[in-house]
């Protein structure tokens, strides 16, 4: 369906708008008039188009003057008036350009010296036997990339169009016979002819117009769109159809895994909150600061909620929708990237978002997709099942080492007694005969939980997505609309996300040289969380939590109260201390809203030839509110609640300190602001028909991050009435100090004379009804770019950049740190020598070496003194302490990066580039222990230097390229080694039991891996370890540094993608292989080797269980021939270190694996089915996701389900999508 729009500049919000162009006026009035200049002798001069735009003839003739001495001599009609021309950014040759202009509306034209001729073509009738169809097709380049804006006419008339975003188009009421011209700027024309077989979904593959390639390969830095063929830099693209088309996430991140050479997709455990995304590995050791830039729309998105102790902040990039997104550019060496300066060390990914066409008419698409993820293996834990854990614990069972008395005891804390312990103490005691207690046991070695937790605490979690998109425009005037929703089923039940979003994109032409672009992009997210318990197989494998009658069972004793001291608290207190979890589902919950909304204004300004200025305004914010109700029944609150009651003498009535009514309620809002204003004038012309061209820009930057949290907590809470209870916990204090006496269940003391148990009250007295603070984050920047490039040949980038900023030093050598960079490139595919070489389309050497940098996290440094309050149960008053101490010479790490490379292009099937780097990063910023006079241990500070040396691969092919049936294929592969060369630590590390546990080691990788050399047990069942002059002892703490063994780094020394897309007609078939290899992890091995007891921790439902190689540890003489598992003592002598097993070597394994991330198959259906409904194309697409191929490691781990520490987690059922995709 196609609306056709009124000349009308619609969809404009009268206000905004107005105020918008009032501001533009007057800027252009502020500006001086253009020159008009003349220049240009033959039909080929070159003209420059600085815009993407739709043209009508009269205009195109306009332009051509404006940059020639053409005069123009013809008949004008409607035809020449209307907009029909599009045209993109670049340089084109007249002679081109009017062919590209005249031809489809049915004119020819010739030169007769410096007037040009322009009249109508003869047009032939066509012959009254042939068919009149309907066309439909697709235009593509030799890549299968869709090329948007493409020129398709029914050659000798004057009916043409432009392919859509997706590079489509449609005739209606065509003769068969008739020929069809194909155009594209940087591309050679084509001609197909029509017959009845080929007019519907016909797919048209353009080939590249080497001569003219610079003027469409574009790369865009974020601050200006440039030819990638003029520029040194090392940039690189995904491919977007699969990037569409990876339709199981809405995670952007997700989406580009493998298409990039040089860029990691980290998908390990805790890598979202980390470092999801790497470009050519680590530049910095901070854990939370080591991603890219990311760069949407030409301003960098700040993160949606701030960092907290307890949570990683969540990355803007989780705001934008894949479905908005139009292209993709990673910067990764210095000229590419310098120019953002102190934030660009880790790379910068710039994301465009897609814009409306001037066709004239408006289309619409609507896309959508299901994603279901069953629900986890809990065998994938390797726990003991049920009989074997019954058996291990009666064998270790001691109760002369833990005497019931001393298990039943509670001072200020205590635990329960889990069934099978009862069980045995009962036995034990006599309480219980041995038949008894034996069929008890043997019941409770019968049942299997896993099921049962599976399918009452977990579920399928479902994705489900709808995006319904529109474009179009005029001349003057474009727009793109999406609106999104999307839907998350996690797999914890209960659980609900929600996310709406709305996306307008305005274009304006104000006259012949004012351009305002409007970006408005809103998202609402609204989650909730009912009380869940976190719970795994690592739990006790035989505790059910509902019967066969569907009653909910209690598990009173996963309490730290056993059942004789639960019910003398519940006497005293009158309060009910029982638990069962799934009676707690609605007893507590947590609401999220988050709302976000991101502002730019562009305004692009023609001041004369060649002269623009272009400014960037944004304003961002995304307010974050976060809601905890835990309610008074809850057996958090309960337990709390009696550790306040007070319980003057025996059988006294209990008086509640705290509300024994309602609930906590507490809140938490986080919003952060992000302003960023640019004024930028660049200046770009070229001379002798390109023999020179020169670009250039200058600027400055303003951007300012400013993060308040207000936080909030009341007791007493009642949820409809929205009331709460204020009171002063202070009063109730003794004279000692800040406690509470004669308590129920005490939480500090015992006992203390004259005021029995103790219970601390400064947590309450601190808490605060309200709470503020506040994180600002300033730079200022001034910068400048300039490309050269001589006869299309040889080219020559410098740009440079100073930043200044709040989070430096206040010292001048700390702020005024410029970063630069300069690089070359020489075409050498264009010198005469290579003339001959007919397979060769093209070949680039380049070369680059600049500065980039990496700024400290707002908060976790500072150039003066940071205070925090800070309270004690022995001083009334709220005190405060210094939480980061200022450093004055405080800088950003500083990352110098040496870049060579190659680009290539043969017979236009085979395409890629390799690029070798070397980085080193001085300054890292990092924790330094400080002096112990000074009043803290450490300081953030510059504490080291860090080497990286890497070479990437990018290869793209099409293999078979057949009427019916293509293939073609993309390689994306990366090698990364790091060493960190220098660490500026006061203390020295003199143990090897420390070096194990370290992961940055000068002269070593940072996150290295490091394992004592295990030399396996020794005749008694004990762990031995070799030490470096050959000595093999069990001995503990014996060994040094020398002593331990480098296993490797648990980040992938190679890491990529190769991926595969087969069509055939109406199908298509993508298969995208990942790989990461060369990194290494700890094994998860038994970590219980003494104790007489197995049981779980008080509220922990995923302890209790431990490690089925339990079973198959030493046990008698000569058991040490056969495994290097460590026997199972009841209490450690001290004179054995059962690490060496564990930390040991033997125990390092390879991390590598090789997995299909997602199998894609898409159809579309035959386009006559639809008649005349308004439908143009319907796509229906499914998807399987990570299937391991391979994991080097004979134990069944997939390293993306698995902590390097040696930890495994719950391993995701297998995903399945189902997606539609319709164009109307």
């Amino acid at each position: 369906m196609k609306i056709k729009l009124t000349p009308t500049r619609g969809f404009i919000c009268h206000g905004i708008h107005l105020l918008l162009m009032r501001t533009c006026i007057f800027l252009l009035c502020a500006t001086a008039f253009a020159f008009s200049p003349n220049s240009g002798f033959s039909q080929n001069a070159p003209i420059t188009i600085t815009e993407k735009q739709t043209l009508s003839l009269e205009e195109v003739f306009d332009l051509i003057k404006t940059q020639t001495d053409y005069l123009f001599v013809y008949r004008s009609d409607g035809r020449m008036k209307t907009p029909s021309l599009d045209v993109n950014i670049g340089v084109i040759e007249t002679s081109k350009l009017l062919n590209k202009g005249l031809d489809p509306l049915g004119y020819t034209y010739h030169f007769e010296d410096n007037t040009v001729i322009v009249k109508k073509k003869t047009i032939q009738r066509q012959s009254t036997t042939q068919q009149v169809v309907q066309v439909t097709g697709v235009v593509r380049d030799s890549l299968g990339v869709p090329l948007a804006g493409a020129t398709v006419q029914l050659k000798d008339s004057n009916r043409a169009v432009s392919t859509n975003l997706e590079g489509e188009f449609k005739f209606t009421n065509v003769a068969t016979g008739t020929s069809l011209l194909i155009t594209y700027i940087g591309f050679l024309n084509q001609e197909v002819i029509l017959t009845a077989d080929n007019a519907k979904n016909l797919i048209v593959v353009l080939k590249e117009d080497v001569s003219a390639l610079d003027e469409v390969v574009l790369v865009s830095t974020g601050y200006q769109t440039i030819a990638k063929e003029r520029s040194a830099g090392s940039f690189a693209k995904p491919d977007m159809e699969v990037f569409q088309n990876r339709s199981s996430t809405m995670n952007v991140a997700e989406r580009l895994d493998g298409l990039i050479p040089g860029l990691t997709v980290n998908s390990s455990p805790g890598a979202e909150l980390f470092n999801p995304l790497l470009v050519r590995g680590l530049a910095t050791v901070q854990l939370l600061n080591s991603s890219p830039l990311i760069v949407v729309d030409g301003v960098p998105i700040p993160d949606i909620s701030t960092q907290t102790n307890s949570a990683a902040a969540i990355s803007g990039l989780a705001n934008i929708n894949p479905q908005d997104i139009r292209d993709i550019t990673v910067l990764k060496d210095a000229t590419a990237a310098s120019i953002w300066g102190s934030r660009a060390a880790n790379g910068v990914i710039v994301i465009n978002t897609k814009r409306g066409s001037s066709s004239g008419a408006v289309s619409f698409q609507y896309d959508t997709f299901i994603t279901m993820d069953g629900r986890p293996d809990q065998d994938y834990l390797r726990t003991l099942k049920s009989a074997d854990f019954i058996a291990v614990a009666e064998q270790i069972f001691n109760p002369d080492i833990n005497p019931y008395e001393n298990v039943v005891g509670y001072g200020t804390s205590g635990n329960g007694i889990s069934p099978h312990e009862q069980i045995l103490y009962d036995r034990n005691r006599g309480v219980i005969s041995e038949g008894i207690a034996r069929r008890r046991l043997d019941s409770l070695a019968s049942i299997n939980n896993r099921s049962q937790i599976n399918h009452l605490f977990y579920r399928p979690s479902i994705l489900t997505t709808h995006t319904l998109s529109a474009s179009g425009g005029k001349k003057g005037y474009s727009f793109y609309a999406s609106g999104n929703y999307t839907g998350r089923q996690s797999n914890t039940p209960g659980e609900k996300d929600n996310r709406y979003k709305l996306n307008l994109r305005q274009n304006f032409d104000v006259g012949n040289r004012i351009n305002i672009d409007i970006i408005t992009d809103l998202t609402y997210q609204n989650r909730f969380s009912p009380n869940n318990i976190n719970i795994n197989s690592r739990f006790l494998p035989y505790q059910l939590f509902r019967d066969a009658n569907g009653n909910n069972i209690e598990t009173s004793y996963m309490t730290e109260l056993n059942e004789e001291v639960r019910s003398e608290f519940e006497q005293a207190s009158l309060v009910d201390l029982s638990y069962t979890p799934l009676d707690e589902l609605d007893l507590a919950y947590t609401k999220n809203i988050t709302k976000s909304m991101r502002n730019i204004l562009g305004v692009d300004l023609d001041i004369f030839e060649g002269l623009r200025f272009q400014g960037t305004y944004s304003y961002t914010l995304n307010a974050v509110d976060n809601e905890e109700y835990t309610d008074h029944l809850a057996i958090a609150e309960r337990q709390e609640l009696v550790e306040y009651t007070v319980v003057s003498s025996p059988g006294a009535t209990p008086q509640y300190i705290i509300p024994n009514t309602g609930g906590k309620y507490a809140t938490r809002s986080s919003d952060v602001e992000a302003w960023t204003v640019r004024n930028q004038l660049s200046f770009g012309k070229d001379w002798n028909d390109r023999m020179h061209q020169l670009n250039i820009i200058a600027g400055h930057e303003a951007q300012e991050q400013m993060s308040t949290t207000k936080l909030s907590q009341v007791r007493g809470y009642d949820d409809r009435l929205q009331s709460y209870e204020q009171r002063e916990y202070g009063t109730y204090a003794i004279p000692i100090g800040n406690f509470l006496g004669n308590v129920v269940k005490p939480n500090f003391f015992e006992f203390f004379p004259g005021y029995g148990g103790l219970s601390n009250l400064q947590p309450l007295i601190a808490e605060r009804y309200f709470a503020r603070n506040e994180t600002t984050t300033r730079f200022v920047s001034y910068y400048g770019n300039a490309a050269y490039t001589f006869n299309r040949k040889y080219t020559l980038n410098a740009s440079i950049r100073a930043d200044q900023s709040n989070l430096f030093g206040l010292d001048k050598s700390a702020q005024n740190r410029p970063v630069w960079s300069v690089g070359g490139k020489w075409n050498i595919g264009r010198e005469s020598f290579f003339q001959s070489a007919d397979w060769l389309n093209s070949l680039a050497l380049r070369a680059t070496y600049g500065i980039t940098g990496n700024a400290p996290k707002p908060g976790d440094a500072a150039s003066f003194d940071i205070l925090v309050p800070l309270s004690s149960p022995f001083f009334p008053e709220t005190g405060l302490r210094i939480s980061t101490p200022g450093n004055r010479k405080l800088s950003w790490e500083r990352t110098a990066t040496t870049n060579l490379g190659i680009d290539y292009n043969i017979n236009s099937r085979i395409t890629g580039s390799l690029d070798y780097y070397k980085r080193k990063t001085s300054d890292l910023l990092g924790t330094i222990p400080t002096n112990v006079f000074t009043g803290y241990s450490s300081v953030r500070g510059n504490l080291g230097d860090l080497e990286n040396d890497g070479f990437e691969i990018g290869l793209n092919t099409i293999n078979i390229a057949l009427k019916d049936f293509t293939w073609s294929s993309q390689l994306n592969m990366a090698f990364n080694e790091n060493k960190i060369t220098n660490l500026r630590f006061i203390t020295e590390t003199t143990t090897g039991d420390v070096r194990v546990d370290e992961q940055f080691v000068v002269g070593y990788p940072a996150f290295s891996l490091f394992a004592f050399d295990y030399a396996g047990l020794d005749e008694n069942g004990d762990p031995q370890v070799r030490l470096a002059d050959g000595t093999i002892t069990t001995e503990p703490n014996v060994t040094t540094p020398e002593d331990i063994k480098h296993m490797g780094t648990t980040q992938p020394k190679w890491n990529g993608g190769f991926g595969n897309t087969f069509n055939y007609k109406n199908i298509s078939l993508n298969v995208n292989t990942v790989f990461s290899l060369g990194h290494v992890m700890r094994r998860d091995v038994n970590d219980r080797y003494s104790g007489t007891r197995l049981d779980a921790a008080n509220y922990n439902f995923t302890s209790g269980n431990i490690n089925e190689d339990f079973l198959d540890r030493w046990m008698e003489p000569g058991d040490e021939e056969f495994t290097n598992i460590p026997r199972f003592v009841d209490i450690e002598s001290g004179n054995r270190d059962t690490d060496y097993y564990v930390d040991g070597d033997i125990n390092i394994i390879s991390a590598s694996y090789i997995k299909i991330r997602d199998i894609n198959l898409l159809y579309r259906l035959p386009n006559n089915i639809f008649g005349n409904s308004g439908i143009d194309q319907v796509t229906i697409r499914g998807q399987v996701s990570n299937i391991l191929l391979w994991a080097d490691n004979d134990y069944g781990i997939d390293p993306e389900y698995h902590f390097y520490g040696g930890s495994r987690v719950l391993r995701r059922g297998q995903r399945v999508t189902l997606g539609l995709n319709v164009k109307f």
